[in-house]
C-alpha cells in the first residue's frame, strides 16, 4: 500500500543515517545546547521521524497482520512532535544553517504526528477487519440481516476522521523542508497511501448506509435474483438502484472484489423470465 519496498525502505533508512551523520559533523561544535535539549540531538529526531512514517505506512501496507506495538508507536511519535514543537519555540539560532533546522524541525514534527495518526487508524483498521470480512462473507451468501447486524457494529466514520486528519497533517508538510531526497518521497508516498485507504473506507460507509436503510428481505431478494438468473419485482426502489449502482469497486481497494460482487447484483434487473433481457440499471463510474 504504502508503494515504498521493501529496497526501497532500506535506501531510506540508509540514507536517513548518512543524512544524520552528514549534519552532526556540520553543526556538532556551533550549536547550543537547549534547556533540557542538545540541539544536537536534532539530527537524530528527524531521521526518527523519517523513520517513524515509514513503519506506519508498512504497518498500514499489512493491514490485520501486524507485529508491532501499534500503540507505543504511536505514542513514541506523538512525544517526538510534541518535542520538536517545542524545540522550535526555544530556538535562537541565526544564519542559513539556523534557518534551515528551524523550518526542518516543523516539518519532521509534523512528519512525526501523522506517523502517530496512521498508527491509530491502522489500529481501528486491524479490529475492524475481522468484521467486515464477515460482513462481505454474509453477503455473498445472500443473508443480508446478519451483515446489518454486524454492519451496525462498525464505527467507520471514526476511521475517515483519522484519516482525514493524518492526510491534512501530512500535506501541511513543505516537502521541501525535509533534509532528504528519500524523504521527501516517502512523504508523497505518504499521502497517497492514506488517501486510498480514505476511499475504501467511504465506499464501505456506502455499503453500510445500504444496509441499515434498505429492507433486508429486499436486498436478499436482489442478491438470490443474482445468483438464479431471475428478475426481482423493485417497483418503486429506484432510490436503492442508484445507492447500489453508486458502489466504486476502482475505489475499495483490498475489498474491491467484495464491492464489485455486490454491485453485481443489479445484474438481475437485465434478466428476464425466459423472455430476454430486462430493464437496464443505472450506469456508474466503474
Amino acid at each position: 500500500m504504502s508503494g515504498v519496498n521493501s529496497s526501497g525502505r532500506r535506501v531510506i533508512i540508509i540514507s536517513s543515517i548518512a543524512l544524520a551523520l552528514l549534519l552532526l559533523s556540520l553543526i556538532y561544535m556551533i550549536l547550543p545546547e537547549s534547556e533540557g535539549y542538545d540541539l544536537r540531538e536534532l539530527p537524530e529526531d528527524f531521521v526518527k521521524a523519517a523513520h517513524g512514517l515509514n513503519m506506519s505506512l508498512e504497518a498500514l501496507d499489512r493491514m490485520g497482520n501486524v507485529e508491532v506495538d501499534l500503540r507505543s508507536q504511536s505514542e513514541e511519535m506523538l512525544n517526538l512532535a510534541e518535542r520538536l514543537r517545542e524545540i522550535h519555540g526555544k530556538m535562537e539560532l541565526k544564519g542559513d544553517l539556523g534557518g534551515l533546522l528551524e523550518r526542518a524541525s516543523i516539518a519532521y514534527s509534523r512528519v512525526a504526528e501523522a506517523a502517530s495518526l496512521i498508527d491509530r487508524l491502522t489500529l481501528k483498521l486491524n479490529g475492524s477487519k475481522h468484521k467486515v470480512d464477515r460482513m462481505f462473507a454474509l453477503l455473498e451468501n445472500c443473508s443480508v440481516a446478519e451483515a446489518s447486524s454486524l454492519a451496525r457494529e462498525l464505527n467507520l466514520s471514526e476511521m475517515v476522521g483519522l484519516a482525514d486528519d493524518a492526510l491534512s497533517t501530512l500535506n501541511s508538510v513543505n516537502s521541501s523542508d525535509l533534509l532528504s531526497k528519500k524523504h521527501r518521497e516517502l512523504l508523497a508516498s505518504g499521502i497517497k497511501s492514506v488517501d486510498r485507504v480514505r476511499d475504501m473506507l467511504l465506499e464501505l460507509e456506502k455499503v453500510v448506509e445500504i444496509l441499515l436503510s434498505e429492507d433486508p428481505s429486499t436486498l436478499s431478494s436482489l442478491c438470490a435474483s443474482r445468483k438464479l438468473g431471475l428478475k426481482p419485482n423493485l417497483s418503486g426502489r429506484e432510490g436503492l438502484i442508484r445507492k447500489i449502482s453508486s458502489l466504486r469497486p476502482d475505489k475499495g481497494f483490498v475489498y474491491s472484489f467484495d464491492i464489485s460482487q455486490l454491485k453485481s447484483w443489479l445484474k438481475s434487473l437485465e434478466y428476464g423470465t425466459g423472455q430476454g433481457a430486462g430493464a437496464k440499471y443505472p450506469e456508474s463510474d466503474d
